[in-house]
């Protein structure tokens, strides 16, 4: 195993092959899972190997305001990545330059150009571009919707069982953000909005106790509506903007007349692409992203 520290030294003899890229703190299950998926992968096709880090955490850079002390030393992060048998391991430090590069760039000319990646392995939440480190700002409404093929009887909202949960971000007047996530408890929300929004932000919400004490983390301001007690819209304090991502989304996803659990996600990143583009010819979207990255 060889370990790097800059990508741009990355050995040509090693390109071409299944990759895996994380921040990897505390190597938790989900982490060996992809990993261990990689490694799988590699040896599958007979292709090498390699896992990409980063040391400090970007938010050490980007928003340190949000950083929470790592579970992991980078020694003991190094150990126990090692277990995975990379060809190569990169432990890349974060640069404001490194991290400014767009997903397309990082995609070409870090993933396909210096890595000649066949293949990448990730989880359902990861994101790479600086459009993934920086958080929405301004004026911006949360919500959570449940997705399932049934409706439980006497179960709405967030007393339903055996759903998918779903927490979204939308900025007025811009993109929507999607993560599935779960549970609705107050420790998971919070962690979801400090990944996604400017602690600048103005944040709209429901009544729900889970976004409880929003001001208190830091954030500019937090208003709400209750639904409980008929409450929609009060002047610009509403959810009316998030409200109608969850219908552009169940309208869409209802016509496949149910879908796998396991690729729920790729339907509604999806469903996401499709809303942020609502406004623009998707078509041509499609072509020019076809042209830089064909298929």
């Amino acid at each position: 195993m060889q370990i790097l520290s800059d990508w741009q030294l990355f050995p040509k003899g090693l390109g071409g092959g299944v990759l895996c890229v994380g921040n990897f703190d505390g190597v938790h299950v989900g982490h060996a899972k992809m990993l261990e998926t990689g490694r799988e992968e590699a040896r599958r096709r007979g292709l090498p190997f390699t896992i990409m880090t980063f040391e400090p955490h970007p938010f050490a850079i980007l928003r340190p305001a949000v950083l929470r002390p790592p579970l992991t030393t980078i020694e003991q992060r190094r150990e126990l990545l090692a277990r995975f048998e990379p060809d190569v391991l990169l432990i890349v430090p974060p640069t404001k330059e490194f991290l400014s590069i767009t997903a397309e760039v990082f995609l070409e000319e870090v993933v396909s150009g210096m890595f000649g990646a066949k293949l990448m392995v990730e989880g359902p939440t990861f994101n790479f571009g600086c459009e993934a480190q920086s958080p929405f700002a301004g004026e911006v409404e949360v919500d959570e919707s449940y997705f399932g093929p049934k409706r439980v009887r006497g179960k709405p909202g967030r007393g339903a069982s055996g759903k998918t949960i779903v927490f979204g971000v939308l900025k007025r007047d811009g993109h929507v953000y999607t993560q599935i996530i779960p549970n609705c408890r107050q420790k998971t929300l919070r962690k979801a909005i400090l990944h996604k929004i400017s602690l600048e932000s103005v944040i709209h919400s429901d009544g729900w106790s889970g976004y409880d004490g929003l001001v208190d983390m830091g954030y500019q301001k937090h208003l709400r509506v209750n639904h409980e007690a008929a409450e929609f819209a009060l002047r610009k304090n509403h959810v009316n903007g998030i409200e109608s991502f969850w219908s552009f989304a169940k309208r869409r996803l209802t016509k496949f007349n149910g879908l796998p659990r396991h690729t729920f996600y790729l339907h509604l990143k999806e469903t996401e692409f499709r809303f942020n583009h609502r406004r623009v010819n998707l078509y041509r979207v499609l072509l020019r992203e076809l042209r830089k990255v064909p298929l």
